[in-house]
């Protein structure tokens, strides 16, 4: 049987997006149930789109119309259908979930059988956004004590505000991997000139710095600017398909992968192009989309079988809600425990008030 929850949470801190500021998410959470195996999934619109639950509960049931999660080649008919990969991540995620618990093996040994025996934690990244140098050191600071080593550091079009943040918090953490996302807010004409400045304060990478590489005029621009830029380049909105994923690749246009499930339409997808990318000699790093704690643990699942040396993954954006469908895995050390338990492994989700 499969249930489909419109939910609408408030979030305690306002999170920044590069086309706006969100005070609530909003999705829709997907139950299977195979005979007592519970699966959980889901979907997560991106913002600035508003989101009418009920419009996309009605889409997800048109979309699994006269389906049975019961037939092995589930997913093979829902693929037949034309379907937005948000509302597929939250079906194939509850779907692949609920037959994990029914093997009685966790979704990463389930994602990773015949392939790759997941590990037991995962390192996170700290993000820290726009604000004042002083502020951003401070909430480093608070980040760090968390034993987090890895910050992201979001940037803007203000070269200026941009250097001022990235040289504060490298002077107060000097051991500290740091991390640059402007979200395309840089432009062709000065990247390479940002990127060199940066460069001085020793970064780990920087995410999708000018407008995505939808094109191939785009790919050909960001092969040109890998092959320049101090600072290795890593793509994020642009890594959408398996198809345009291989054309990244086969125009050597990244060094590093960032993966959503919720962009790429599943974590099926994303073993895929996780694959590729090993293929290639591409690491990947596996990154949520201010999911509630079932998208979020499951995108750890997903993260715990990446390769070794497994980087620092973006799954620490739970702090964002003032109360949540269920118990987020902690982060200690700066290491988020990988659940055991049969599917995602959680345990008392709350699925009234959403």
């Amino acid at each position: 049987m499969i249930s489909i929850y419109p939910f609408n949470l408030p979030l305690a801190t306002p999170y920044r997006w590069t086309k706006g500021i969100q005070y609530s998410r909003a999705g829709l959470i997907f139950r299977i149930d195979l005979d007592g195996a519970i699966g959980w999934g889901e979907t997560a619109p991106p913002p600035p789109l508003p989101v009418d639950g009920k419009k996309l509960k009605a889409e997800a049931l048109d979309n699994l119309k006269d389906l049975n999660p019961y037939s092995e080649d589930f997913i093979q008919q829902l693929d037949a259908r034309n379907i937005a990969p948000r509302i597929r991540t939250g079906i194939t995620t509850a779907w692949i979930t609920a037959k994990a618990a029914a093997q009685g093996i966790s979704f990463a040994d389930f994602l990773g059988k015949g392939w790759r025996s997941p590990v037991t934690e995962v390192p996170v990244n700290g993000l820290v956004g726009e604000a004042e140098p002083v502020a951003l050191v401070e909430r480093c600071t608070q980040i760090w004590h968390q034993g987090i080593q890895t910050f992201k550091i979001k940037c803007t079009d203000d070269h200026s505000m941009d250097n001022q943040r990235v040289a504060a918090i490298r002077a107060a953490f000097p051991d500290a991997t740091l991390r640059l996302d402007p979200n395309e807010a840089w432009t062709p004409e000065n990247v390479l000139s940002r990127l060199e400045h940066m460069a001085t304060y020793d970064i780990q990478y920087c995410e999708e710095p000018i407008p995505s590489a939808y094109t191939l005029a785009n790919l050909e621009r960001f092969a040109r600017l890998k092959e320049q830029s101090p600072i290795p380049i890593a793509l994020d909105q642009s890594v959408t398909t398996i198809e345009i994923t291989e054309q990244i690749i086969d125009a050597g246009a990244t060094d590093l992968l960032i993966l959503k499930s919720q962009a790429v339409g599943g974590f099926d997808r994303a073993v895929e192009i996780i694959q590729m990318g090993e293929a290639a000699s591409i690491p990947s790093v596996m990154t949520s989309s201010l999911e509630t704690a079932i998208g979020l643990t499951a995108s750890l699942h997903g993260a715990a079988i990446l390769p070794a040396p497994l980087p620092a993954c973006g799954l620490s954006l739970g702090r964002f809600y003032a109360r949540d469908i269920a118990v987020k895995p902690n982060i200690n050390g700066g290491m988020m425990q990988v659940p055991s338990g049969p599917g995602l492994g959680l345990t008392e989700v709350t699925i009234s008030d959403l």
